[in-house]
């Protein structure tokens, strides 16, 4: 779990770093793409977070 973590960090690291010589267009495209990641990982996070709780009720 920790390893995907440290993944993204590093990740975010780089495009921080990149960002500066992006082109306003560029860095659009990447929050454009960065958005759509967001509401993606939020939805599975959603969906994952009640089929733990649907489990728990049913003492699975």
């Amino acid at each position: 779990m920790i390893e995907p973590c440290l993944q993204a960090e590093m990740f975010m690291e780089r495009l921080r770093r990149d960002s500066q010589d992006m082109s306003r267009e560029q860095l659009l495209e990447v929050i454009e793409h960065l958005s759509r990641l967001y509401c993606k990982t939020k939805a599975g996070a959603n969906w994952l977070a009640r089929e733990a709780a649907s489990n728990l009720s049913r003492g699975a």
